[in-house]
């Protein structure tokens, strides 16, 4: 039996919005992480039992998150390697494949690495959002990084959804960039745990989610 991780996603919100799948895999799961222990799910499942390590404390003593990514994908494979005869379970806010830069490295040094990855979606942020803000992608719609962002990623005919907010400094670069795309009166709404009961959409800005309506205009 080859080494293998499965990575599950933990949604939005709360234990409610797991799927029976990623509970089982995650009960039978004898070895677990998780990204952070900062997400709702992760408290919810360790009142069942299901307990997780996670790795906040390489946030805490590293430069950049890039090697955050790092550490936390060669963790990862390195127990796996070592404990071929049982599965490591891999817990990420959201969806695994949305803005997960870990589970991007995993999957791009797993099969190398003679590893086997499995890998369970979550609800992510965006089905919320889509719920909150009350538009249909089909209509047109777009995901941006923020970290990355600039003028001529922005479609103003579009929804747009400019995530990974991670502070005021990178909301402010946020701001700049959008007021060169959109008039100055144009609505930005701001939405933060959205999958999670009593928090609210507004226009306060300490988001971690920016969400841009489109415009009028064709």
């Amino acid at each position: 039996m080859p080494p293998s991780i499965i990575v599950v996603g933990l949604g939005s919100g709360g234990e409610d919005q797991l799927t029976l799948g990623i509970l089982k895999s995650l009960e039978s799961a004898s070895i677990r992480y998780c990204r952070t222990a900062d997400h709702p799910a992760v408290a919810d499942l360790a009142k069942r039992g299901i307990a997780m390590e996670p790795f906040d404390a390489l946030y805490e003593r590293s430069d950049s998150f890039e090697q955050v990514y790092e550490d936390i994908a060669e963790t990862l494979l390195g127990r796996a390697a070592a404990n071929p005869e049982t599965a490591v379970a891999y817990a990420v806010p959201g969806h695994p494949m949305v803005a997960e830069r870990t589970v991007q490295l995993l999957r791009q040094r797993a099969e190398a690495r003679g590893v086997s990855l499995r890998i369970l979606g979550g609800e992510s942020f965006l089905d919320q959002a889509f719920v909150r803000l009350g538009f249909d992608p089909i209509e047109g719609f777009q995901l941006l990084d923020a970290a990355g962002l600039k003028r001529e990623h922005l479609r103003p005919s579009l929804h747009t959804v400019v995530g990974q907010v991670y502070d005021a400094y990178t909301a402010s670069d946020v701001k700049l960039t959008l007021m060169g795309a959109y008039p100055d009166d144009h609505e930005i709404v701001l939405g933060q745990a959205l999958g999670i009961a009593g928090k609210s959409v507004s226009r306060v800005c300490r988001s971690m989610i920016w969400i841009v309506r489109r415009t009028t205009a064709t």
